[in-house]
C-alpha cells in the first residue's frame, strides 16, 4: 500500500499535503472535556477506525489503556452505542455483531505502554515491522513516558521527555512510517504549564494538529499549526458528544 496515510477528512487531509507522511512525526494535542478523555474519541475516530478499514494498513497502537479498553471503545463508537448506557436494542446490537465482524477484517495491534520504556517500545517495534510489516504506528500518549520526580520536577522529567522525543523521531525515520502522538497539554494545572516539560516532542515534530471543542456549539477545531509539508490551516468539525461522531462540518 501506499504508506501515505489518509485521515479520512478531505479538507484536513488536503492542509497535510494528502495525509501523514512516512517517515514523519505528527502531533496531535487535545483537551479533557467533563467525563470523556477528548484527545482518545478523536483518535477512534481519526486515526483507528478510518486508517485500519479505509487504508487496509498494519498498525500498531501503544496505548495507556489496554486491549480490551481500546476495542471495547471502538466497537461502541462505531456502532453509535454508549457504553455503559444499559441494554443495548436488538438493532444496536445487531450493529454492535456487525462492527466486531468488520473489526475483524483490520490489521490493529494494541500493546499497553504504562511503565514500558521508550527503548523497549522501539526495539518490539523494530522486530514487529520486521516480521510482520508495518505501515502506521500511533502513540497515546507522549505523556507516560515523561516521569514525575518531586520535589524537582513534580509534572515530568525534561531529560525524558527529550529522550523519548528523540527516540520517536528516530524510529520513524529508520522504519519510514508516519507516526502519530497523542499529547495532553493539561494534565497539569492551568498555572504550570506542562507544555514547556513536552516541549521537545513538540519541537521534533513535522507535524501539529491542535484541538479545540466549543462544548456550546459542538464544533471541533482540528488546526495545524506545524506542517512540514505545507502551509498551516484550521478545518472545524461536527462533535456528537452521544456517540462521539466526528463530521466535516
Amino acid at each position: 500500500m501506499d504508506n501515505q496515510i489518509k485521515i479520512g477528512y478531505p479538507a484536513l487531509d488536503k492542509i497535510l499535503g494528502g495525509g501523514l507522511h512516512p517517515g514523519e512525526v505528527t502531533v496531535v494535542a487535545g483537551r479533557y472535556i467533563p467525563d470523556i478523555v477528548l484527545l482518545n474519541i478523536i483518535l477512534n475516530n481519526l486515526f483507528r477506525n478510518q486508517v485500519a478499514i479505509d487504508n487496509n494498513a498494519t498498525i500498531i497502537l501503544y496505548s495507556i489503556y489496554d486491549a480490551e479498553d481500546n476495542a471495547n471503545r471502538l466497537i461502541c463508537i462505531e456502532a453509535g452505542y454508549e457504553m455503559h448506557s444499559g441494554t443495548p436494542s436488538i438493532a444496536v446490537q445487531k450493529k454492535i455483531q456487525e462492527t466486531i465482524e468488520h473489526l475483524k477484517e483490520t490489521n490493529l495491534y494494541i500493546e499497553n505502554i504504562v511503565s514500558v520504556p521508550i527503548e523497549k517500545i522501539v526495539e518490539s517495534t523494530q522486530s514487529f515491522a520486521k516480521n510482520f510489516g508495518l505501515d502506521f504506528i500511533i502513540i497515546d500518549s507522549f505523556n507516560t513516558f515523561v516521569k514525575r520526580k518531586p520535589p524537582y520536577h513534580p509534572f515530568g522529567d525534561p531529560d525524558d521527555a527529550m529522550r523519548a522525543a528523540n527516540k520517536i523521531k528516530q524510529m520513524a525515520k529508520d522504519l519510514d512510517v508516519p507516526v502519530l502522538v497523542a499529547y495532553y497539554p493539561l494534565h497539569a494545572p492551568e498555572s504550570l504549564n506542562i507544555a514547556d516539560v513536552c516541549k521537545p516532542m513538540l519541537d521534533m515534530a513535522d507535524n501539529i494538529i491542535s484541538l479545540y471543542h466549543n462544548e456550546e456549539t459542538n464544533i471541533l477545531k482540528a488546526e495545524v499549526t506545524k506542517n512540514g509539508n505545507g502551509i498551516t490551516g484550521t478545518v472545524n468539525l461536527s462533535f456528537s458528544n452521544w456517540w462521539y461522531k466526528i463530521r466535516e462540518r
